[in-house]
């Protein structure tokens, strides 16, 4: 449920433009248009109602959740080529806060939705290290040479701003299960 959730919640980075807007009507929608995804919601929404965080919770994934399928999804197999790796299973997209990203023995690879709120660069860093999984399932010495290799040296550098952003995004948006 979310705890803290106001109208002023909004992604703006170069993967996901996406806000609330208020407008006269009786109901909620989506537009979708080349500024971005806004939902937009009757002038007398309730933000605080529990019923009303429920609903943009689901909301707020369910973007968050499509948009990380029609991107991420293909950016992935996009680096695996790049890199030149061609062993991989499926990737899938879930609503995990607790980690980034999951590399599996059999190759499948699960990405947080969550990852659409941090910039591309950061957001294919998380995407690398799973990458870098396929070759080294461990976090040890080779695992992070092969990530390093992937990311120009800046394996540990990007992880740590990775963080970094998602601890300030997940500050203002307090949220729990």
């Amino acid at each position: 449920m979310i705890t803290r959730f106001p109208e002023s919640f909004h992604v703006e980075t170069d993967l996901l433009r996406f806000r609330f807007a208020r407008e006269n009507g009786g109901r909620a929608f989506l537009r979708r248009s080349p500024e971005g995804i806004t939902v937009v919601v009757p002038a007398a929404f309730s933000f605080e109602a529990p019923a009303s965080r429920e609903w943009l919770y689901k909301v707020v994934t369910g973007v968050l959740r499509s948009e990380a399928q029609r991107l991420l999804v293909p950016r992935t197999a996009a680096l695996a080529a790049e890199f030149g790796i061609t062993r991989y299973g499926r990737i899938t997209v879930k609503n995990v806060r607790s980690r980034w990203g999951s590399c599996s023995s059999l190759g499948n690879i699960n990405l947080s939705l969550w990852l659409m709120v941090l910039p591309a660069r950061l957001s294919d860093y998380v995407i690398k290290h799973e990458l870098a999984h396929l070759n080294e399932l461990n976090h040890g010495p080779r695992f992070w040479a092969e990530l390093n290799r992937m990311t120009g040296g800046r394996a540990r550098e990007l992880r740590k701003e990775t963080n970094d952003y998602a601890a300030r995004f997940f500050k203002r948006w307090k949220t729990a299960d």
